[in-house]
């Protein structure tokens, strides 16, 4: 963590796959609070990121990666300026929804 918040504050960003492990097709396994804790102290916004199709294209316990495109949404930061320790539940539930709402859209097409 003292690394990841020396290179925020050398002004770089980077991504945390805060499921901390891939899922199975059609699975969202829930969050891991260590990102959001390290946005909150950093005072960086959060970027939901979803990234679809990778759950078929390189499946969970397959040592395989399938040929085909996957989709990768960028959705609007959610800022944790202003926010207490005490909300990380509620921006980790907010980062949440919105990546679940994306891949339902996937899923739905």
């Amino acid at each position: 963590m003292q690394r990841a918040r020396e290179i925020v504050d050398e002004g770089f960003s980077f991504g945390v796959f805060v499921e901390g492990t891939r899922a199975l097709p059609g699975e969202l396994l829930p969050f891991k609070k260590g990102a959001f804790h390290l946005a909150m102290q950093t005072k960086v916004a959060i970027v939901p990121v979803a990234i679809k199709k990778t759950d078929t294209l390189m499946p969970k316990r397959v040592s395989l990666a399938y040929a085909g495109e996957i989709e990768v949404v960028i959705m609007p930061p959610i800022e944790t300026v202003g926010k207490t320790m005490g909300q990380i539940g509620e921006l980790l539930l907010q980062t949440r929804t919105a990546i679940a709402n994306e891949l339902l859209v996937n899923e739905s097409t």
